[in-house]
């Protein structure tokens, strides 16, 4: 019979696990979005670029160059915050539309 800290133990690597694999699903995805956007860069002019980011695509200049470097292998940097609670956002959203 497993204890309740083996439980534990199991349950806290299995998510650690799963986090890890999507994170590096996440990263690939940015990776190829990175890509997508250099290959963008080579098709519309530069003083049409911004604007046809901020349309097509709802993404700033610095979000995109971002992208593109982390693509290219350069080291980014990521700040991240956990998510609100289900709850809490629906909470906020009510409140934001009054």
């Amino acid at each position: 019979m497993r204890t309740s800290g083996t439980l534990l133990a199991e349950n806290i690597r299995r998510e650690v696990e799963l986090s890890e694999q999507l994170l590096q699903e996440g990263f690939s995805h940015s990776v190829r979005a990175g890509e997508l956007l250099a290959e963008l860069k080579n098709l519309v002019p530069e003083s049409k670029f911004e604007e046809w980011l901020s349309k097509k695509c709802k993404l700033s200049r610095e979000e995109a160059l971002r992208l593109v470097k982390f693509s290219s292998g350069s080291e980014i940097k990521l700040t991240v915050q956990r998510a609100q609670e289900p709850e809490k956002r629906k909470e906020q959203k009510e409140s934001e539309m009054e």
